[in-house]
């Protein structure tokens, strides 16, 4: 006998225990699948978390819908069939079986076969993961080594600046000392000559 650990209960949506009735007991026209509902809850909820509980996660994510918002679900399969579930409220939504038209062996084979894709594309993603992160790793301590040298690099910058200043300074005041060496002239030469202004 199968041991299940970590048991979650989930509620069932009016739809889903409608899709239950019609889908799982037969039940065909609307008078019939109310009845069976209102009679039958309790074995409903448990049998469609005996679904849940037995069956596999084989997605939880998000999921767009037509309106374009998206949700995030659990996704379950046991055997044929699937159980669509709202992560955050633990609310099933909804529930159908695989059923691609030919006989149960077909459909079985159907989902062994998808779900082998699905395990290796999930294998990928995991590998996609593990290998983006260390690669994210990486470049994380190369941006943290470039913000160090950005940083010493903007106080030397900084210290070029402030010696561009003080040559500047010198220059201007290279200026004074020629204007003051060219007045020197001039005064000699007024003198000279006999001459106040030139």
């Amino acid at each position: 006998m199968e041991v299940v650990e970590n048991v979650i209960t989930y509620n069932i949506s009016a739809h889903a225990k409608q899709r239950y009735a019609e889908r799982i007991m037969g039940k065909e026209d609307n008078l019939d699948v109310n009845r069976f509902v209102t009679l039958n809850e309790e074995k409903i909820q448990t049998d469609i978390n005996k679904l849940i509980n037995y069956g596999e996660l084989i997605y939880q994510g998000k999921q767009t819908q037509k309106d374009g918002k998206s949700n995030m679900i659990d996704v379950y399969l046991k055997d044929c069939w699937v159980v669509l579930a709202d992560s955050r409220t633990k609310n099933v939504i909804t529930l159908y079986k695989i059923d691609l038209g030919f006989d149960e062996e077909f459909n079985k084979l159907y989902v062994s076969k998808m779900m082998e894709k699905l395990n290796t594309y999930k294998e990928v993603l995991e590998s996609t993961k593990q290998q983006v992160q260390t690669e994210s790793n990486t470049y994380r301590e190369m941006i943290t080594d470039a913000e160090v040298q950005i940083k010493e690099y903007r106080g030397m910058i900084k210290n070029l600046e402030e010696l561009c200043v003080g040559y500047k300074t010198i220059v201007d005041n290279n200026n004074v000392k020629i204007a003051q060496a060219n007045k020197d002239v001039v005064d000699v030469v007024n003198t000279l000559i006999g001459k106040k202004t030139f």
